[in-house]
């Protein structure tokens, strides 16, 4: 419990530890996510996968976002 909750105050605080620069739109994230649909009449749905995703800074005021999902 206590390494659970330490590591979520460490990803609470990280984002305020960022140098002092200006903002950047350039960055990557991934993770993992299911869903169980259950429909009224009989077909129900399970989904799961992995998903990655990113965007790339192109000069001062444009920005490529792409996201990729690889699923079950």
């Amino acid at each position: 419990m206590k390494k659970r909750f330490a590591l979520a105050a460490l990803l609470a605080v990280a984002p305020f530890a960022t140098p002092a620069q200006g903002m950047s739109y350039s960055y990557v994230e991934g993770g993992y996510d299911r869903a169980d649909i259950d429909e009224e009449f009989g077909d129900d749905t399970e989904v799961d996968g992995a998903y990655v995703g990113g965007s790339i800074e192109v000069g001062s005021r444009f920005h490529l976002p792409h996201h990729q999902a690889l699923l079950r």
